[in-house]
């Protein structure tokens, strides 16, 4: 039975550590989207301002949960990454991404990612 317990824990922690990277490459998209977008016409504007509210808001959900679910440097980077949102960027997101990634890629058995010059 606590073998069973365990691996439920490991299933969870490992489908949030997955959600949180799909709301981080999700936002880091819509942001680029919005951008895009802020010269279009105003209905366009708006869509897209929705859709970023809507990345936003599915992050926080992930952010919340982070107390339950995250290693302490993945639980940190996370509430960092929340006090900079003023001045969020894709570059922000990707770091935050790649932070976030490294448990779950331990847990999995992958070799760590590493950016080439240009991706920085």
């Amino acid at each position: 039975m606590r073998q069973f317990k365990a691996q439920r824990a490991f299933d969870r922690q490992l489908e949030w550590y997955e959600r949180t990277a799909r709301a981080l490459a999700t936002l880091r998209l819509l942001q680029i989207d919005a951008y895009d977008a802020k010269d279009s016409e105003r209905d366009v504007q708006e869509k897209a301002s929705d859709e970023l509210k809507k990345g936003f808001f599915d992050l926080q959900q992930c952010t919340n949960e982070a107390v339950l679910y995250a290693e302490q440097s993945s639980y940190e980077q996370l509430h960092g990454m929340g006090n900079k949102a003023l001045s969020m960027t894709t570059e922000v997101l990707r770091d935050t991404l790649i932070e976030l990634s490294k448990p779950v890629r331990k847990m999995l058995g992958l070799k760590k990612i590493v950016l080439k010059a240009g991706e920085k």
